[in-house]
């Protein structure tokens, strides 16, 4: 469903993109992919967005192209900013990867972001040509704007697999799923990469297990070494994850209660004879207070509160 809400030659106004996004939901979209921002929050986008997730559609969203600080529209902003929509709660924000699959020095990072995708280098993209006939171009495309795409076509081919998925499990099966580059030294997140690059293999692997069994696990989760649902950022702390029956794949789900953000923990085999164990450190949380939950796709534990010490 291909709509366009900017002007031919690249600036808009957010009221066409909220409106945009409206119209997508109501006509039956179930992924929804925006190569676009602006560096300023916007009440009608951040409405729009919700309206979205409040109708299980997925929201894909470039982070920008602030890397460095001094790219053009960015000299106001410090380096790293990640625009809007991407900052929105419950929106998929996508940064890029150059052809080493670092990160690409353009790209916008933080701790907002969630995944990173190619988005420097050769990318094949489609191109229209003379009489409407589509053509595949291959050449030097460089921007979030072409690595968004890729997690909202992962998104898609994970809904396809899992119809009834809510935009909670998909976000999972896209983070808890993801490789780690070589910089992010196996951490489950970093403000460079988020939880790394995605891995539709892992994710359709993943996915097609919980399609098999899914069942409400069992948290196994302890505050800092001082004291409960405490944590101070330098702490190492231990998450485990039960499933009473069959094997299969589980994560640990963590919310800002307050921005809405995620972290996820890599996802693990389980079964009723072992469990999957994390050990992870508490700097990949931001100041706050945090919603913990082991999750089996859409199969959640209640909640365990976690909170900066």
């Amino acid at each position: 469903m291909p709509l366009q809400a900017l002007s031919d030659d690249g600036p808009g106004f957010t009221s066409d993109v909220a409106a945009a996004v409206y119209y997508a939901v109501e006509n039956g979209a179930d992924v929804i992919n925006m190569s676009l921002g602006s560096n300023q929050a916007d009440p009608a986008m951040l409405a729009a967005t919700n309206y979205a997730y409040d109708n299980n559609v997925v929201v894909v969203a470039a982070s920008g192209n602030c890397g460095t600080g001094t790219e053009l529209g960015c000299e106001d902003y410090p380096a790293g900013h990640i625009g809007y929509p991407a900052r929105n709660p419950n929106v998929i924000s996508v940064g890029a990867t150059d052809s080493a699959n670092s990160r690409a020095s353009f790209s916008s990072y933080g701790v907002a972001l969630d995944v990173v995708a190619p988005g420097s280098g050769t990318i094949n993209s489609p191109t229209w040509t003379a009489g409407n006939q589509t053509s595949l171009y291959s050449g030097a495309l460089y921007g979030t704007s072409f690595a968004s795409p890729f997690v909202a076509s992962l998104a898609a081919l994970i809904k396809a697999i899992r119809p009834d998925s809510s935009v909670q499990d998909i976000t999972a099966l896209i983070l808890a799923t993801a490789q780690k580059p070589t910089a992010m030294n196996n951490a489950p997140f970093t403000n460079q990469y988020g939880h790394g690059s995605i891995d539709a293999f892992k994710a359709v692997t993943v996915a097609t297990s919980l399609n098999e069994y899914e069942q409400e696990p069992i948290l196994r989760q302890a505050g800092g070494p001082v004291s409960e649902h405490r944590y101070a950022p330098s702490n190492s702390l231990g998450s485990g994850c039960q499933s009473e029956t069959a094997e299969t794949y589980c994560t640990i789900w963590m919310k800002d209660v307050a921005t809405a953000y995620d972290r996820y923990l890599p996802y693990t085999l389980t079964n009723q004879e072992s469990d999957a164990g994390w050990t992870w450190s508490a700097g990949i949380l931001n100041d706050g207070l945090w919603s913990i939950r082991a999750s089996q796709g859409d199969a959640l534990s209640p909640q365990y509160l976690l909170s900066r010490k």
